[in-house]
C-alpha cells in the first residue's frame, strides 16, 4: 500500500498538470460594458482607437442624429461604430434600416462580414432614395447576426436624413 502511495506521488510530482492558458482580455471589454449595444453614426470615419482611448472618442463624439447628403439627388453616405455587448461570432453581420414608423419594415440591408469575434464593429454604407430614404424620416439601424435561423440585434442606433 506504502508503495503505491509513494508511486501515486511521485507520478503527481513528475507530471504537473498543465494551467490553462485564458485567451487575452479584449481591450474593448470595458467599453462593451459601458456602451454595450449602441452605434455610433456619422459622415466621418469613426476612431480606429480601442479601450479606454476609445472609451473617451465616443464621449467627444456623440452619435450624428441628422445624416446630410452631399449631392442633391445622391444616397447619404454614413460611417457607423457598432458595439456589442457580447463578443459577435466570426462570420457574417446584417446591418438592417427600417423607418421608425414601422420598425418591423426592412427597408434595406448590408451583408458584411467579421474575420473574427469582436465586440466593436466599424464599417460604411450608402443609403439610397430609390431603395426607400427618404429626406425628413427618422430611420432604425440595427447590427447583428442571423443566429438559428433569426435576426438576432446587438447593437442600435437612431437617425434623420436631411
Amino acid at each position: 500500500m506504502r508503495a503505491l502511495l509513494v508511486t501515486a506521488a511521485l507520478l503527481a510530482l513528475a507530471n504537473p498538470r498543465k494551467k490553462e492558458t485564458k485567451p487575452a482580455a479584449d481591450p474593448n471589454a470595458a467599453v462593451a460594458k459601458s456602451h454595450g449595444a449602441r452605434v455610433w453614426l456619422g459622415q466621418t470615419p469613426p476612431s480606429e482607437a480601442t479601450g479606454t482611448e476609445l472609451a473617451q472618442w465616443m464621449a467627444a463624439h456623440p452619435s450624428a442624429r441628422e445624416i446630410t447628403r452631399k449631392g442633391k439627388d445622391g444616397p447619404w453616405s454614413i460611417q457607423f461604430l457598432a458595439v456589442f455587448r457580447k463578443p459577435a461570432a466570426k462570420g457574417p453581420v446584417i446591418v438592417q434600416f427600417s423607418d421608425k414608423k414601422d420598425p418591423r419594415d426592412v427597408i434595406d440591408l448590408l451583408n458584411l462580414s467579421i474575420d473574427a469575434p469582436t465586440l466593436v464593429f466599424r464599417s460604411n454604407g450608402d443609403l439610397d432614395p430609390d431603395k426607400g430614404f427618404n429626406p425628413g424620416h427618422t430611420y432604425l439601424i440595427k447590427v447583428g447576426q442571423i443566429l438559428k435561423k433569426q435576426f438576432v440585434a446587438y447593437a442600435t442606433g437612431e437617425f434623420t436624413l436631411k
